[in-house]
């Protein structure tokens, strides 16, 4: 691979081209490839922009380092030494004095910079007007190349440094990169020329000058028109400085120098940049041939150069897998850190909150709405689409379906969840994934949507957190608090309300104990008036009380039933004795047993039971008598005494034993206890006994009891409380307890001395808020634990997504890195996919590849060959007037097409894939095609370029001006320069160059017309005819110097 010996790049348009032909790998390691008699380049730029002289050190800098990495990557002494790379820099302001006006027009100065470039300074052309009084040139000397020149003159007559900058120190090739619109590059480009001249005669010093798009402005317009005024003069009167002048439009790229559409149109300038080292390389490596650009004639000394690229975007895809890959890492990284913030967040509410009502504000639902918007760009990313990968497909559905079935993201969120789960999106078994980036990107978006889950669960639960800057902190953590306090404030604010709680605490401890002493103090100062009290209510009530609790103690009704049961049982025996004897032999000791039980019973609680026991005592006499006067009554008479006339003496006791069983009978119905039958018949009693009246005796006796110690209470104490006397009565009435009724009386009359609510309510009052502020506390411990914890997780996550959301968002921003083709909208770069973009991918370059193997392929390469070979038909790329030039039979035979293809896999492109020769022998005038200069077309093909690139770039030589259209055009360079003129008037030299330092400066007078048959046929004539007519007439000398 072939380049120039040295390249001299001069102003912004000049310095951009090298710079990207110094960061193309290609060119680098095509130069440094190591062989017997390596090439040499020396790269020299010249500016006069000092604010942007940081940024081009900076950038020439990491230049250098890489040419470093590749000398020592490609080393290898078997295959002989490694090329050299030399870059320079310089400002040209930078070593000389410039503080203001004088330093250009001051009676020392000028002489000084005159002497230094071996002029006359009644020569020097610069006026005060010319130029700022404070001399700014952050900018360069902004499109005046007057002053670029004057400032290259000051420099090589003051600078001694400039001179080893401008130096040819062999015999060489030079090219010269500068824009013709601008101050700087065409301002200096012609001396530049002249001094390598001085250096070596025979340098081959081509000029490769990028001309204005005619919309950039007056200033620019009027620059052009000079400088190809001022080329074209040279080459009429035979002063070669430039062996060819390529000029270079770049109307495709829309770039008007103003606001416009600026991102786009700085995407065609960088691909414009890229196109041209392609057009060097073309230029300089035409080996097997004679030189395409020969014997041009001098009136027509232009070539117009449109360099392009045919891109296979493998490159792009490799670099974007690889870069994506990356950008995949990083939003990886910040799932992890999401998912531990969710975990342990989740843990936190429901270690120290309850289930309380839950449910999600408006502001979460636009929160999980972005979240899922976020999901859908990343599905939705070029790349993917691109490279058809199986997982795009899978979670579009899923999100479709979602968004299908509800309008509501939280019934969104959950469909999606739950699709998430069912079908195990990463599970190989779903779909064969295109690469290890496809299956990544499954797992990525799967953890995305799990995660959304959980979010939306913890927005909701955050809910139930009633304290605002807990609330907050949570909200802080997982995003979706207010950004306008930092960490460091936040964290601050919950230690401050812990410090403040626990302070509280201290506060609150401090008075409840101080109210517990107050209370204890109330009631010790109560304690002796109120034990008195209750010491004399004890004396006075201690007799009824003790009744009360024997009461209580005693098994009355046991004895009772067992009384009943002995007086049955007597009962028993008296009606079933046969006879007398068996009466009197019944014993009554049972009874009076049981009488002397109850009796003792009664005597322990002050009943009398006497008159009873004597009833009973004395019915068990009458019982037995009246059962024995029964016998009496029922005897029979004997035989003498039945017949006898007289009463017997059975007769009349059985007249007494009625009058005793009558007697007996009466007294047992007085005494309530027995009753018999008729005398006659059978005997019969009954127990008629009622126990119930001493039970009723009894309880009178307790009421009256209880009634007697409610009553001395009532005495002792003024107003007692109902709810203790009933609480009193109640103890009263169960088993009276001493100590028990003792401690109810002592709280009435404790109420009674002295009442003490108050305190109490304070002390209930101050032991709630302490419990709460303790509560409290037990949260704010663990929430500010929670938060330096995952403060640094939440950081993490920040910073990694927010740099994921970059990278994606500058890599879709970045058109050179887009690898889609089908809507991409080119100007010097054609983006093309393979087919099979894997078949390609894994490969060092196109020549590695097998692709071009394909019949196909190589169709789908000469196709857009022939595109981009078109465009070099059309105007806006060649800047051509018109294409073909006669006048009846005579036509214009001087202008030429040259074409040259170059690729790595050159050798795998057969000459009917590369031959666009047809698409130019109807547009342009010329005939069969050769490799010999004076062919009307000629091609070639080179193997260099980069790894996926094959490069076409067409030149056009023998243009004249009078066929460039920005010049000619209504609104192009010559009318621009006319309107500048009428603005400044003869200030309008600041806009030329040549020949001011010998006090003239040359333009054209006026321009013919191509469309004008009478001025075509001026071309058509013999070269010197042309040339001298066109030094007459049509090109002005205007002297500056009085």
């Amino acid at each position: 691979m072939k380049f120039p010996d040295r390249i001299f790049a001069v102003g912004g348009a000049g310095k951009a081209i090298a710079m990207e032909l110094l960061e193309s790998e290609w060119v680098l390691r095509g130069i440094l490839e190591p062989r017997p008699d390596p090439p040499s380049l020396t790269v020299t730029i010249l500016d006069t922009a000092e604010g942007e002289q940081n940024n081009d050190k900076q950038r020439i800098a990491d230049i250098r380092q890489r040419i470093a990495e590749v000398e020592e990557e490609v080393r290898d002494t078997d295959q002989g030494r490694p090329g050299s790379i030399e870059v320079k820099y310089k400002l040209v302001t930078e070593d000389i004095r410039l503080d203001g006006s004088i330093d250009l027009l001051g009676e020392e100065a000028v002489p000084r910079i005159a002497e230094g470039n071996g002029m006359d300074p009644e020569n020097w052309w610069i006026k005060p007007q010319h130029i700022n009084e404070n001399l700014d040139f952050a900018k360069g000397v902004v499109r005046k190349r007057g002053l670029g020149k004057a400032i290259y003159y000051k420099a090589y007559a003051e600078d001694d440094q400039i001179s080893k900058y401008i130096d040819l120190p062999e015999k060489g090739k030079v090219a010269v990169l500068a824009g013709l619109g601008g101050g700087t590059g065409s301002g200096i480009l012609a001396d530049l020329a002249q001094h390598l001249k001085e250096r070596h005669r025979t340098a081959e010093i081509t000029l490769f000058g990028v001309l204005p798009n005619h919309l950039e402005g007056l200033k620019e317009n009027t620059n052009a028109f000079a400088a190809l005024s001022e080329l074209e003069y040279l080459s009429l009167t035979d002063e070669q400085v430039f062996k060819d002048r390529i000029l270079l439009p770049i109307d495709p790229t829309e770039f008007d120098g103003k606001t416009g559409n600026r991102i786009q149109t700085d995407r065609f300038l960088e691909e414009f940049d890229e196109a041209v080292v392609y057009m060097l390389a073309s230029y300089y490596n035409t080996e097997g041939l004679e030189d395409p650009f020969a014997d041009a004639p001098k009136y027509a000394p232009f070539t117009i150069g449109i360099p392009q690229i045919l891109r296979y975007n493998v490159e792009a895809i490799n670099e974007a897998r690889q870069t994506f890959r990356g950008i995949l890492d990083e939003k990886q990284e910040a799932l992890q850190a999401e998912e531990e913030i969710y975990t342990e967040i989740d843990r936190h509410l429901d270690k120290h909150f309850g289930d309380g009502e839950t449910g999600l504000r408006d502001l979460d639902r636009t929160d999980l709405n972005e979240r899922i918007e976020r999901v859908t760009t990343l599905l939705e990313f070029d790349l993917f689409n691109e490279l058809n990968y199986e997982s795009i497909a899978i979670f579009e559905d899923i999100i479709e379906d979602a968004k299908e079935e509800s309008s509501d993201v939280a019934q969104q969120v959950d469909t999606i969840s739950a699709s998430v789960r069912a079908i195990d999106a990463t599970s190989r078994d779903t779909g064969q994934f295109v690469d290890n980036i496809d299956e990544h990107l499954a797992e990525i978006i799967e953890k995305d949507l799990t995660l959304i889950a959980m979010r939306k669960e913890i927005l909701s639960r955050i809910k139930t957190v009633d304290d605002k800057k807990i609330r907050d902190a949570l909200e802080f953590l997982i995003g979706t608090g207010s950004a306008n306090a930092n960490p460091g404030v936040r964290l601050q604010r919950l230690e401050s309300e812990l410090e403040d709680l626990e302070d509280r605490r201290e506060q609150l401890e401090t008075e409840l104990e101080e109210a517990i002493q107050e209370l204890e103090d109330a009631r010790d100062a109560q304690s002796e008036e109120v034990k008195r009290l209750v010491n004399n209510w004890e004396r006075n009530v201690e007799n009824d009380v003790a009744r009360l609790q024997k009461i209580a103690r005693m098994d009355l009704e046991t004895d009772l039933n067992t009384l009943r049961s002995r007086l049955d049982e007597f009962l028993s025996n008296i009606v079933n004795a046969d006879t007398e004897d068996e009466v009197e032999q019944i014993a009554e000791s049972g009874v009076r047993d049981a009488l002397d039980r109850v009796q003792n019973d009664l005597n322990e609680v002050g009943i009398d039971f006497q008159e009873d026991r004597r009833a009973i005592e004395g019915s068990l006499s009458e019982l037995k008598q009246g059962r024995v006067a029964f016998f009496h009554m029922n005897q029979e008479e004997g035989t003498i005494e039945s017949i006898a006339p007289w009463q017997s003496s059975t007769e009349e006791e059985k007249e007494q034993a009625h009058k005793d069983y009558r007697m007996q009978n009466n007294r047992l119905d007085d005494r309530g206890i027995f009753s018999v039958g008729p005398p006659g018949g059978q005997f019969t009693a009954e127990l008629t006994y009622n126990e119930s009246n001493v039970l009723e005796d009894v309880e009178r006796e307790e009421r009256t009891l209880r009634d007697g110690v409610l009553d001395q209470l009532r005495e002792q104490a003024e107003d007692p409380p109902e709810d203790l006397l009933r609480e009193l009565e109640t103890s009263l009435t169960e088993d009276p307890d001493k100590d028990q009724l003792r401690d109810i009386v002592r709280r009435v009359f404790r109420l009674e001395v002295g009442e003490t609510d108050d305190i109490e309510e304070r002390r209930d009052k101050l032991q709630a808020e302490l419990t709460d502020v303790e509560d409290r506390i037990e949260v704010y411990d663990p929430t500010i634990d929670l938060f330096q914890r995952l403060n640094n997780k939440r950081e993490v996550y920040e910073e990694q997504s927010t740099s994921f959301r970059a990278q994606q968002d500058d890599y879709s921003a970045e058109p050179s890195r887009s690898v889609s083709t089908e809507s991409d909208r080119h100007v010097y770069i054609k983006n093309m996919q393979p087919e099979d973009v894997f078949r390609a991918t894994g490969r060092e370059d196109l020549a590695q590849s097998d692709l071009l193997n394909s019949r196909e392929e190589t169709q789908r390469v000469r196709a857009n060959l022939e595109e981009l070979a078109k465009n070099a038909r059309n105007e806006e790329y060649t800047s051509l007037k018109r294409r073909k030039l006669s006048r009846g039979r005579s036509r214009y035979s001087d202008m030429k097409v040259r074409v040259s293809v170059l690729s790595r896999a050159i050798s795998q492109l057969d000459s009917g894939t590369i031959d666009v020769e047809d698409i130019f022998t109807g547009a342009f005038d010329i005939g069969s095609g050769g490799n010999r200069a004076s062919s009307p077309y000629t091609s070639w093909a080179s193997d260099v370029g980069g790894p996926w690139d094959i490069g076409i770039c067409v030149f056009i030589s023998g243009v004249f001006l009078d066929n460039i259209k920005k010049a000619v055009q209504a609104d192009g360079y010559f009318s621009g320069y006319q309107q500048r003129q009428a603005d400044i008037g003869d200030d309008i030299l600041v806009h030329h160059s040549y020949g001011l330092s010998d006090g003239y400066y040359v333009r054209r007078k006026n321009l013919m017309n191509m469309e004008d048959e009478d001025d075509v046929a001026f071309f058509l004539r013999d070269e010197p005819e042309i040339t001298q007519e066109l030094l007459d007439e049509y090109i002005e000398m205007v002297q500056t110097s009085e």
